[in-house]
């Protein structure tokens, strides 16, 4: 009866990862299909259409690295994971919501100032949404056990979210939607970028524990691993840009 079990569980796991899969090849196909059909962007070769999607692969993994190492999610998918964990839904699918809602708002704060290629930035939170899903089933049985090990995991995480970002400011012409509403926001009021990035991270966080606090009475999702990733992965990407600058 038990190794019963054990191979409806195997068969189950596989299945998943074959649907994850054949959902990677339609996105990567959708990616494409937008590419083609924007006139202007003549010189996007095959290796930055590899390099931007293999990026948002790896800042899934980093991604789910943090929240495996159970520290708190990092500072500006902490609303996301909280609202998550409160109604059901998968990280990576939240994550994808959320990313979506941050398109709007640039559409609607630059209004015919959106450029066309950035509803590339909607195919992009698919295929990171699934990253991130497909990511935290993979690591599932790789959880850390003390607290040292989680440690290791968050900062593990942070430089490969700090490595992903690198490759993507180099590769991609689209932004990570996160950045992209506080870079309209930047344009439209005239402010500084790093200012508001910190006020739209702060905010994220703010309201992160608040909904936390009361749909469980407690912290759940916010802890000191999203103070501390806040200030690897910029930190992460300084370091990847001076490697890259000296190679």
């Amino acid at each position: 009866m038990a190794s019963e079990k054990y191979l409806l569980l195997i068969n189950f796991k596989n299945s998943c990862l074959i649907t994850f899969v054949k959902k990677l090849i339609l996105c990567y196909i959708l990616v494409i299909v937008l590419i083609e059909k924007v006139d202007y962007i003549n010189n996007f070769t095959s290796k930055r259409l590899t390099m931007m999607v293999a990026s948002t692969l790896i800042m899934g993994l980093g991604i789910s690295l943090v929240i495996l190492s159970n520290l708190g999610a990092s500072a500006v998918t902490s609303f996301a994971y909280v609202l998550s964990l409160i109604g059901g839904l998968s990280f990576g699918t939240m994550t994808f919501i959320f990313n979506c809602l941050y398109i709007i708002a640039q559409k609607l704060i630059l209004k015919n100032n959106f450029p066309t290629i950035q509803w590339g930035q909607i195919i992009i939170s698919l295929f990171l949404g699934l990253a991130i899903d497909g990511w935290s089933w993979v690591l599932t049985a790789l959880e850390p056990t003390s607290y040292i090990l989680q440690l290791i995991t968050l900062v593990l995480g942070c430089a490969i979210i700090g490595s992903a970002t690198v490759i993507q400011l180099e590769y991609s012409p689209i932004y990570n939607p996160a950045e992209g509403i506080v870079l309209a926001l930047s344009r439209h009021f005239n402010a500084d970028f790093s200012h508001l990035k910190i006020i739209f991270d702060s905010s994220l966080v703010i309201l992160a524990v608040i909904f936390s606090l009361i749909a469980f009475g407690f912290l759940n999702g916010v802890r000191e691993g999203t103070i501390i990733s806040s200030f690897l992965v910029g930190w992460f990407i300084g370091q990847f840009k001076k490697i890259k600058g000296a190679i």
